[in-house]
């Protein structure tokens, strides 16, 4: 405590009262703990090494500043080191602004100084994983990956379950990177991602681990796989006829042919193909169902679709569960770019989506 005012600094400086000095760090005014770190730098005693090291993280920038000028002389292994990891820091700070402000490009460029940094920027890394920008949130991902820090593999799992696809693409591959045993579970659930390119990294992923769980899970996974080829052959059986009733109507003259029990009078709604008199079609452009799918329409899961229909017995006919067969369906109703034939009740769920 200094009970009669501020510290003389220039009084100890003169001295060489290193002692002094180091207790004038500790003050509450900048200044006096500015002028004390200058003086102890020009001092250069040995026993000032870690106050000035700790002086490295003062509340104030020019203390700051100052503590690595005073550093620089210093010939002492801890000083050197200090000096480094400050250095370190000032770049992570410098890029965690960047990272501050709403600009995508600038953004990237942080995230590739954070990358170069290694271990001491992988918190702020870890941070970006929430950004609004899907793009930022993949080069953050794969940042992680490269690093290979234990500590982002319970936040890149997380990021599996992220909006964008690209990003849990890059999850994936990131987790595969570290080959923590910790990731095997979530890269297990990645099994069922809706989009395939998600799922086959899985597979490669899981099958580079060494571990009875993952190898379990891929040959349970190999299984569904060649039924899910089945129903998917199955829906697409489905989807042929219905087409080729269509191109009939518009190319013959002659009396309706039947095709699988459908005629040109009759057709398939293409949600949850149940059969209807055409005169009840209700047609939907494809822009309109593909916001509907992405908006969540699911032909086993969604109200107001018949839960008897054909497409939500598939599942059962091949022994498998909507999580199966949902992102097949889904991926072959976001490729399907002609207008859409729906049954009166799929056509409600439809505009209400």
């Amino acid at each position: 405590m200094f009970r009669l005012g501020p510290p003389d600094v220039n009084r100890f400086a003169a001295k060489g009262d290193v002692k002094r000095l180091i207790k004038a760090l500790d003050y509450k005014d900048k200044d006096v703990r500015w002028a004390a770190v200058s003086a102890l730098g020009e001092i250069g005693d040995p026993r000032a090494v870690e106050p000035l090291i700790d002086a490295l993280h003062d509340q104030d920038a020019s203390v700051r500043e100052m503590a690595v000028v005073a550093l620089g002389p210093i010939d002492d292994a801890r000083a050197v080191e200090a000096l480094r990891e400050a250095k370190v820091d000032s770049e992570v700070e410098q890029a965690i602004a960047v990272l501050s402000h709403d600009d995508p490009v600038g953004h990237l460029a942080a995230l590739n100084t954070l990358q170069a940094l290694g271990q001491p920027a992988v918190n702020a890394l870890i941070d970006a994983l929430h950004d609004k920008d899907k793009d930022v949130r993949r080069a953050a991902v794969s940042a992680l990956g490269e690093i290979g820090d234990a500590c982002s593999v319970e936040p890149l799992s997380h990021a599996l379950h992220d909006k964008d696809n690209q990003v849990r693409r890059a999850g994936v591959s990131a987790l595969r990177k570290i080959g923590d045993a910790r990731a095997i579970e979530p890269l297990i659930g990645v099994l069922h991602d809706e989009t395939s390119s998600v799922r086959r990294a899985a597979v490669e992923a899981l099958g580079e681990i060494d571990d009875e769980r993952a190898s379990k899970a891929l040959r349970d996974y190999k299984i569904k796989q060649a039924l899910i080829q089945a129903a998917a052959q199955a829906m697409r059986n489905l989807l042929g006829k219905k087409e080729a009733v269509a191109a009939s109507a518009s190319s013959s003259k002659q009396p309706p042919p039947s095709i699988g029990g459908m005629t040109t009078e009759t057709y398939m709604c293409d949600v949850c193909s149940m059969s209807l008199p055409r005169s009840e079609v209700k047609f939907c452009d494809s822009a309109t169902m593909h916001r509907a799918v992405r908006n969540g329409l699911n032909p086993w899961k969604t109200p107001g679709i018949s839960s008897s229909s054909p497409t939500a017995n598939l599942g059962a006919f091949f022994g498998m569960g909507s999580d199966d067969l949902y992102p097949v369906w889904r991926e072959r109703a976001l490729a399907d770019m002609t207008p859409w034939g729906l049954c009166p009740s799929c056509n409600q769920v439809v505009g209400r989506m």
